[in-house]
């Protein structure tokens, strides 16, 4: 707890005063605060308790776990695509991010099947590959394709499931639970978010319209289109939009996970409550409200 104490020292009464008064400073103040809150969710996957778990966590456990540092690493990732000017890329990792940290939540929610289930619906491409090999696709004669049979058996060896342990998975058309991802986002934090958060991000992997002539075409004088070729920056104070996804998962593992430090809450409270302080202060100096 130390290290996210000397992380949050910087965060004083004044703080916010110091990011009003300094327009000019904005961005990069509030990119730091987002380097710092993606460093404290690191550490607090670093963090057990030994009672609980002595050495490692289990199959129950690891899927989420391995979900939480995934969602602290894609929020490294966006705040670098902010620092390099090309904020138009977020997008993209900002979508993957609310994906993981709404699984994750989904999942610790949930009980022992919902997780195991999870860990078979990864099979799904898989799956197909053993068919394809045993109808006699080509490929899978090769080096690389007995290559890749070799690791997808050893994969399903080391959790005891062989090509007969899906018939669940492939009942629900592989998808957890048997729902659509829009149906476990609106599970975990209702159905007014997904429109305006998940659904419009998921533009910029699907190659909408809407998207593309957003950032890669631009509007000619003479009328009609012409290529956008440079990257569109966007206010770096909608990374405030993606934390509370970031850190809703790690109030529900603290509590799986035993982890009893009453700090921890009080961390996730700070750092929630800065960041909508940050949003509307952000907005004030960039927006005309």
């Amino acid at each position: 707890m130390e290290e996210i104490q000397a992380i949050l020292a910087k965060y004083d009464q004044d703080y916010l005063v110091r990011f009003a008064d300094a327009s000019p400073e904005a961005d990069r103040m509030a990119l730091t605060f987002y380097e710092d809150l993606a460093e404290i969710l690191e550490l607090l996957t670093r963090m057990k308790n030994v009672e609980r778990n002595p050495s490692g966590f289990s199959i129950d456990d690891a899927p989420i776990l391995g979900l939480l540092v995934h969602t602290w690493k894609l929020l490294k990732l966006v705040v670098w695509i902010y620092r390099e000017g090309s904020a138009e890329y977020a997008a993209i990792a900002e979508r993957s991010l609310m994906e993981v940290a709404i699984t994750a939540t989904y999942l610790l929610r949930s009980d022992g099947s919902t997780v195991e289930d999870y860990r078979r619906c990864s099979y799904r491409n898989r799956f197909k590959i053993l068919e394809q090999a045993a109808n006699g696709a080509v490929y899978y004669r090769s080096k690389p394709g007995r290559r890749l049979l070799r690791s997808i058996r050893n994969k399903l060896a080391s959790e005891g499931l062989d090509n007969t342990s899906f018939d669940r998975q492939i009942a629900n058309r592989w998808r957890l639970d048997g729902k659509s991802f829009r149906h476990i986002f609106e599970d975990v934090v209702g159905e007014d978010l997904y429109a305006v958060a998940y659904g419009t991000a998921s533009e910029s992997v699907h190659g909408s319209w809407q998207d593309v002539r957003t950032y890669s075409l631009q509007g000619h004088v003479g009328g009609g289109f012409v290529p956008q070729y440079e990257p569109l920056r966007v206010n770096v104070g909608n990374v405030s939009t993606i934390v509370p996804f970031a850190t809703l998962p790690f109030r529900e593992w603290t509590k799986r996970t035993e982890l009893v430090d009453p700090y921890i809450g009080e961390v996730l409270n700070f750092i929630d409550n800065l960041n909508f302080a940050l949003f509307e202060r952000h907005g004030k100096l960039f927006y005309d409200f």
